[in-house]
């Protein structure tokens, strides 16, 4: 369609823009016809339905992408991902959602037992809520896996989460209580250890105490709690770290007792009541979604697991409870105010 002045009409150059989109996306929308088969995922939760499962499958539901979904929760039950891997070989699904690191680890392994057969190896696996994939052995490099698996990690770098605390109020001393069961803790506290001597602050480490059969015990807590301040912790860092997260009720409490300021690495523990002063981290409906994205692009596009890179959100939150400052008389500069969530 040409104009009178012999240039193609405006109607003509977007006829054949709109036929180029139709080109360019016909092949990734095929996927999403109505009489396409749902793709089939096995869902393995940690502690039960987060924001990060709803952020997930509501992906999958703006996207129009078919999905039916097999839910299995561990509850906090190492001993249950066996019988979940089992159940896996039988069903074959077309994709493997594991969240948190002994979920994947459970089901995956590390990527140095990609040859034994007490993990899945031929279903691809992607992963959510992993604070350090890295360093608990589920990848050895970011950019790529070089296994069946890929996913989103949740928690700031260490050396962020100190610049978050000293951005608030400058430390010199920082306490930390964690389970030296758990891969991730220890893999965190390690790196926390390590910045203490490049960046000048002293670290001061307690651990829960084992029990005979091997487990955490929230026996002691307050001791443990007491002996941070009393060593002269001025902030006390709650870590990526599943079991404080499951004895809440016990810990909560004790942390209020002892009066130390909190600062968090995850979303899920920001709003105990009365407890947590600050913290660096992602939302657990974004983490949802861009783990969903993840899939979308092994089950629609096609692309191997290995291939797709290993990333977290490009922005954290900093979040600030004002009730907690204004009991413990600990207040942010005002500086703060310019970009910090307040809640």
């Amino acid at each position: 369609m040409i104009s009178r002045s012999g240039r193609p009409s405006l109607i003509f150059i977007l006829l054949l823009f709109a036929a180029a989109m139709m080109l360019l996306f016909s092949e990734t929308d095929s996927v999403y016809a109505a009489d396409s088969p749902p793709f089939r995922i096995y869902m393995i939760t940690w502690r039960g339905v987060t924001d990060v499962e709803r952020g997930f499958q509501n992906y999958m539901t703006e996207k129009n992408i078919r999905v039916e979904y097999i839910m299995r929760d561990a509850d906090k039950d190492q001993t249950k991902l066996a019988g979940f891997v089992e159940e896996i070989r039988r069903l074959k699904p077309d994709l493997i959602y594991t969240w948190g690191s002994p979920v994947t680890l459970g089901v995956a392994g590390t990527y140095n037992e990609q040859d034994n057969g007490k993990y899945i190896h031929d279903i691809p696996v992607v992963f959510t809520l992993v604070a350090d994939p890295v360093g608990v052995k589920i990848v050895s490099d970011l950019t790529s896996s070089k296994r069946n698996v890929t996913g989103v990690y949740h928690v700031a770098t260490p050396e962020s989460v100190i610049t978050g605390i000293n951005s608030y109020r400058r430390l010199s001393k920082l306490g930390m209580l964690y389970n030296s069961e758990e891969k991730n803790s220890v893999a965190f506290a390690m790196e926390i250890r390590k910045l203490a001597k490049k960046m000048g602050f002293t670290f001061i480490e307690e651990k829960y105490k084992i029990g005979a059969d091997g487990k955490p015990s929230s026996e002691g807590v307050l001791g443990l709690l007491r002996n941070l301040k009393q060593s002269g912790a001025e902030w006390l860092l709650f870590g990526p770290d599943s079991y404080s997260t499951s004895i809440a009720d016990v810990l909560a409490p004790a942390m209020r007792e002892v009066g130390l300021p909190v600062f968090v690495t995850t979303e899920s523990v920001v709003k105990w009541p009365t407890v947590i002063l600050a913290g660096l981290v992602s939302k657990y409906y974004s983490i949802g979604q861009f783990t969903a994205y993840k899939a979308e692009q092994i089950l629609v596009k096609k692309q191997p697991a290995a291939a797709i890179p290993v990333e977290t959100l490009k922005r954290f939150s900093y979040v600030i409870r004002m009730d907690v400052a204004k009991e413990l008389k600990f207040y942010p500069p005002v500086s703060m105010f310019n970009y910090a969530e307040i809640l």
